[in-house]
């Protein structure tokens, strides 16, 4: 399998692009974990559960708009750490992609 897997190189997209992938997957995910994310507020601060479909995304757009930079952010380093691995030539082997994935987040941390 991991012939297949490097047969075919991955495409390499420009820091807008990654910064827009990560920021509409960061908008994505907060919209599909948001009922989770009022189920996990109301049980902590003892509230009754939303009765009615909106008031489980009560707050979506706070949640989003603070995750969706952090998430645009470290797609896109990820993408200069990628490049900087490969020099944009080949696809990164499994080690490589945990630690560009590691540095990424890390960057975000600090």
């Amino acid at each position: 399998m991991s012939s297949q897997k490097q047969s075919k190189m991955r495409a390499q997209l420009t820091p807008m692009e990654n910064l827009l992938v990560g920021a509409v997957g960061g908008t994505l995910e907060t919209t599909l974990q948001m009922p989770l994310l009022t189920l996990k507020f109301a049980t902590q601060e003892g509230r009754p559960l939303p009765t009615r479909l909106p008031e489980w995304y009560r707050g979506l757009g706070i949640q989003a708009g603070t995750l969706a930079p952090i998430t645009a952010f470290q797609v896109m380093v990820n993408g200069f750490m990628e490049k900087a691995v490969t020099g944009g030539k080949r696809n990164l082997s499994d080690f490589e992609t945990i630690g560009c994935a590691m540095m990424a987040g890390g960057t975000s941390a600090t």
